[in-house]
């Protein structure tokens, strides 16, 4: 029963850290596309 409590815990940190890292990802794709549209155009 101790260790139930402690998973649900760990599980939740995992899946903050993957949503974080994903959105990072996009944001920095999504800025790198912008950056190079502009550098294209200019």
């Amino acid at each position: 029963m101790v260790f139930i409590p402690s998973q649900h815990i760990n599980h939740s940190v995992m899946n903050a850290i993957l949503r974080n890292i994903l959105l990072t990802a996009l944001f920095n794709h999504l800025f790198l596309n912008l950056k190079n549209r502009d550098g294209f155009a200019a």
